[in-house]
């Protein structure tokens, strides 16, 4: 019985698949087996599975024509056993520090409240050579009358800070898989870029999210993957916010949990983000654009002031 079980897709990701699968066999934890979804790849990508498989019986191979991410995560969930307890989804380009697992489920082991722990991590080429360490994305919550940065020692990253963008990814979190079955699964319908945060919005709603600050995994940064498209990135995150304010099978609580998550990233975190683009207009001497800026964040501020209307 596997305590965990990871579920990777994969597409057309022969020069990496292999490396990510080693870095799963040389975890600290053994109790895990590994089904990997070939999503329709016209390269090796299937045929170096199935040596792995062939080898390590914990290793499992699935093929099904190209449906994209999401429905490739859906079908290795249904494809995986139902006794186990925690669920990883392991991008097939990247690589696990060897005591991932065993740290977050661990954190989750003692903390039955939490139904994700996430990790920091650290960022390598396409070669696998360590890149330059990136500012940690700040996680945001209200304050009294703004907001505060919570530090790395504050391990909830609560509802307001998953939806105003704090690094709560795919692969960086362990999931709790009774938390998960609450869901419907990953949203095939929404396609890629933000639809972690739609799974991860419904799992804040019925446990809580914890961040455990150790660097465990290896962010892959390669050209052609989908997550550089950064115009394709800003209208996704435009059309998340819009269907979390329209979030299906929730209750009138939850819905109301939502709505002011969604006020704070429009309203406070927003108008912040927007003056941050006023001063840096204005040293560059746009007077113009920089009050443009400015004058949208004054007048919607106040609004984060007022109470929530109740649905």
């Amino acid at each position: 019985m596997p305590k965990i079980s990871l579920i990777t897709p994969c597409f057309n990701v022969a020069p990496f698949i292999g490396e990510a699968l080693a870095s799963v066999a040389a975890q600290t934890v053994t109790d895990w087996e590994h089904v990997i979804v070939d999503d329709g790849s016209t390269d090796d990508s299937g045929a170096i599975v199935e040596a792995v498989s062939a080898r390590d019986a914990r290793v499992k191979l699935l093929r099904q024509t190209n449906r994209g991410v999401c429905a490739a995560r859906n079908a290795g969930f249904r494809a995986c056993s139902p006794s186990s307890q925690y669920l990883l989804f392991l991008d097939a380009d990247d690589y696990l520090e060897p005591q991932m697992l065993e740290v977050l489920c661990g954190h989750l082991d003692v903390h039955p409240e939490a139904g994700i722990a996430y990790c920091d991590y650290s960022r390598i080429d396409e070669s696998g050579r360590p890149l330059p360490a990136e500012p940690p994305i700040p996680r945001y919550v209200p304050s009294a009358l703004g907001m505060r940065q919570l530090p790395p020692s504050e391990p909830r990253t609560p509802l307001e800070s998953i939806v105003c963008g704090a690094p709560v990814l795919e692969s960086l979190s362990v999931l709790r898989r009774s938390a998960y079955e609450q869901t419907p699964g990953w949203p095939e319908s929404f396609g890629q870029h933000g639809e972690g945060t739609e799974l991860f919005t419904r799992m804040a709603l019925v446990s809580e999210v914890h961040f455990v600050p150790r660097p465990l995994y290896r962010y892959r940064k390669r050209a052609g993957q989908s997550t550089s498209d950064e115009l394709k990135k800003a209208r996704q995150s435009a059309r998340l916010r819009e269907r979390l304010g329209k979030m299906p099978g929730i209750t009138p609580a939850q819905q109301q949990q939502i709505r002011a998550a969604l006020r704070f990233v429009h309203y406070r975190a927003g108008p912040l983000d927007g003056v941050m683009a006023g001063l840096r207009h204005a040293r560059r001497g746009e007077l113009r654009r920089a009050a443009r800026f400015i004058m949208g964040a004054a007048w919607r501020y106040p609004i984060s002031l007022w109470p929530v209307p109740r649905v």
